[in-house]
């Protein structure tokens, strides 16, 4: 059993992809290390040979940290045994190699170093014979059909997206591919790599580069063919997750309209320099060619192709149905923190992570908002920056304070200062999900707020949307809560988003009462005077709003303008808004393959009814 002898300092498996973005540059900026060697198993492991690298220190230990570890071990061992005869350092012997290939040249190359410095070298020029005939032969099945190269979006990070660097377009290339971002300026895309196993000195026609960042604008631009998500550590199951939790951002693609976005295992088949690169390329032609049904057949018959289902897989995109309210939470930090706090303590342990995590005592006793994004933060993340990505309690999203003039039902009340509690003002509280049916509720108030006399049914109108905390996802419409904020903002009308927490057990119910509360005092008022639902027509529906919310939140009156009203009445409506509605969710498949009745992207009509 192979001993571990390094620790991270994150745990990448309890974060999400923006959280680990910002605690590695946060890290590099502060000129910190993100991994721990064991000295002690080091020193009981006697290494003969330390294979180290230089290429990324984010990936792995670098060969300062192998070093200086190294250092520390040779002079504890020389001050414990300097009055002995056998004071000889265990370290002197043993060889320390480091490892910085850019491209599958020198990842070739290193198959040789290893080799050599293990005293196997007849292994290592094996090694890169087969490296380099399994490359060509994956490229000579592909040009043997002539086709025009497909555009292939290999994305090495997500959040913020990443393209692939180093190695990777070569691999793309070997695949009879194309990358769509074409970052090496001057490529010849097209010509064959003259490498056989006896030609020592050939050349890489690439031009390395790191992996960059770059925006989702850059992605919708490349028009890419396919997308391949293969996020560097992480494995198939992880990139399946991970890609559905940009599927807002995914969704305005040509590849992923016509259902051709895959994952894989990164970590194995292209962050990691070594033998297993041929079958990442494989893979790249695998999911390039998956329509041509001549060239798949031959592809599955390389014995270097990763076996579909373990290794790769089609994202599937359809819609996960959950209730908030049956979340399964195995460890839940909702008890720990109330338990913390009841005790007046000023931090618990998380669960899940075992990080220290101020409570809302802690929050309360400094007093205001220290605009981190806390968990438990009691104001409303006020003073939180980037409240749309980062906030983890309720919050005001969109004041609707651009326009107060121009706002219909702005919670703005100039003639009643909102440290002033008038109960005469009434605010209704919209329960909105940026579907067509939350749109034609708001209409339906409008159309009210009109017909009525002033003096009876004046009101503001806040919209609250409650989202997954982790994926900033809108449950059932598979919406992105960026997209809900762009629409209150085009209608002027406060949001609030309320993010549930997976990680908490927490009610739902509880959750929206945080945020009635914050809406209460924003606009001075004691007391909400309804809250409204969009709700159609399933009564059990109602029944637990009836049940649950009213009771639970004070008896405060529940109103639902569509309740019963026909179709078609809505269907006209929606027509006479001049509105376009896109389908952003859909389960049904019909046609069999990759063809779909109801598609995400397309332009919701009568005929979907």
């Amino acid at each position: 059993m192979l001993t571990a002898l390094t620790t991270s300092r994150i745990d990448p498996h309890a974060m999400s992809q923006g959280r680990i973005d910002r605690e590695v540059k946060q890290s590099l900026s502060d000129n910190l290390s993100l991994y721990d060697i064991d000295i002690e198993a080091m020193k009981a492991a006697k290494p003969d040979v330390v294979i180290t690298q230089s290429l990324c220190d984010v990936c792995a230990p670098s060969m300062s940290n192998v070093k200086h570890s190294i250092s520390s071990f040779e002079a504890s061992s020389s001050s414990t045994s300097s009055s002995s005869l056998c004071s000889l350092s265990p370290w002197e012997n043993t060889i320390v190699k480091s490892l910085e290939p850019a491209n599958l040249k020198e990842v070739g190359e290193t198959f040789i170093t290893i080799g050599n410095v293990c005293r196997v070298p007849e292994r290592g020029k094996k090694l890169q014979s087969d490296f380099w005939n399994d490359l060509n032969l994956l490229q000579q099945t592909v040009r043997s059909w002539n086709k025009t190269p497909p555009k292939v979006l290999m994305l090495e990070w997500i959040d913020p997206p990443f393209d692939g660097g180093h190695w990777v377009p070569e691999m793309i290339h070997y695949a009879g591919c194309i990358d769509p971002l074409d970052q090496i300026k001057q490529q010849p895309q097209q010509q064959q790599h003259p490498f056989n196993a006896t030609n020592a000195k050939r050349q890489s026609q690439y031009n390395s580069h790191k992996s960059k960042q770059i925006s989702w604008d850059d992605v919708i631009q490349s028009d890419p063919d396919v997308v391949l998500v293969a996020c560097c550590g992480f494995d198939l199951q992880r990139n399946l997750k991970d890609a559905k939790r940009v599927q807002h951002k995914l969704a305005s693609l040509r590849a992923f309209r016509e259902d051709r976005v895959y994952a894989c295992d990164g970590n194995r088949y292209f962050a990691r320099p070594g033998p297993s690169l041929v079958g990442g390329a494989a893979i790249v032609a695998r999911v390039a060619f998956d329509d041509d049904h001549r060239l798949v057949p031959m592809l599955e018959k390389l014995a270097f192709l990763p076996k579909e289902g373990v290794s790769w897989q089609k994202v599937n995109f359809a819609p996960e149905i959950v209730d908030m309210e049956d979340f399964e939470v195995s460890q839940d930090f909702h008890a720990a923190h109330q338990a913390a706090n009841q005790s007046q303590k000023m931090c618990y342990d998380d669960p899940a992570t075992g990080f220290s995590v101020f409570t809302e005592y802690a929050h309360l006793q400094r007093g205001k908002c220290c605009g981190s994004g806390c968990r438990h933060c009691p104001y409303g993340h006020e003073n939180l920056k980037d409240k749309i990505n980062r906030s983890q309690q309720p919050a005001f999203l969109y004041d609707g304070n651009d326009d107060d003039d121009a706002a219909l039902f702005s919670i703005h009340d100039h003639h009643h200062p909102p440290d002033n509690h008038n109960n005469k003002k009434k605010v209704k509280v919209l329960f909105y999900s940026g579907g067509k049916d939350s749109y034609l509720t708001i209409r339906a108030l409008v159309k009210s707020h009109q017909h009525s006399s002033p003096s009876n049914d004046n009101f503001a109108l806040v919209l609250l949307t409650t989202f997954d905390a982790e994926t900033r996802i809108i449950a059932q419409q598979e919406t992105h809560i960026d997209v809900v904020l762009k629409q209150a903002k085009h209608l002027q009308i406060a949001l609030v988003g309320v993010p549930i927490h997976r990680g908490s057990k927490e009610r739902y119910v509880h959750r929206v009462h945080r945020a009635i509360q914050l809406i209460q005092t924003r606009a001075g008022v004691d007391r909400v005077s309804a809250l409204v639902f969009g709700d159609l027509h399933l009564n059990h529906v109602r029944d637990w709003r009836d049940v649950h919310m009213k009771k639970k939140l004070g008896g405060v009156p529940l109103e639902y303008p569509l309740w019963k009203v026909p179709y078609d009445e809505l269907l006209d409506d929606l027509e006479e808004s001049g509105v376009v509605c896109q389908i952003s969710a859909s389960m049904e498949e019909c046609g069999g393959g990759t063809k779909r009745g109801v598609q995400v992207g397309m332009v919701f009509n009568r005929e979907f009814s």
